[in-house]
């Protein structure tokens, strides 16, 4: 089973609802992992309500610091099974995951 990447250019494209859906249709229990995932689990420990551009400024800072595949390499490592990658929006995460030959 080839996991999936859905790619949009902007926030609240439908991507997430994409993803749902694909899995509704197919009956497949498909692992939903998003790359800004890890981004809001740290914000989350640091502030009770992030805000857009503090999300934003912790993701570039962290690609500034280790990479700018570091929240791909954290997503890439908690994918277990069928998994859909919801959240493609920048060209580099688009080929990282066609040469991971996921589905987009």
């Amino acid at each position: 089973m080839k996991n999936i990447a859905i790619m949009g250019s902007s926030g609240g494209a439908g991507k997430d609802t994409v993803a749902d859906i694909i899995t509704d249709i197919t009956g497949i229990d498909y692992q939903k992992i998003s790359l800004a995932q890890e981004i809001h689990r740290i914000c989350n420990k640091l502030s009770s309500n992030p805000q857009r551009n503090e999300l934003q400024a912790v993701g570039e800072s962290m690609r500034d610091i280790f990479g700018e595949n570091v929240w791909m390499d954290l997503t890439d490592r908690t994918m277990h099974g069928p998994t859909i990658v919801p959240d493609i929006r920048k060209l580099l995460e688009y080929s990282h995951y066609v040469m991971a030959d996921c589905k987009i």
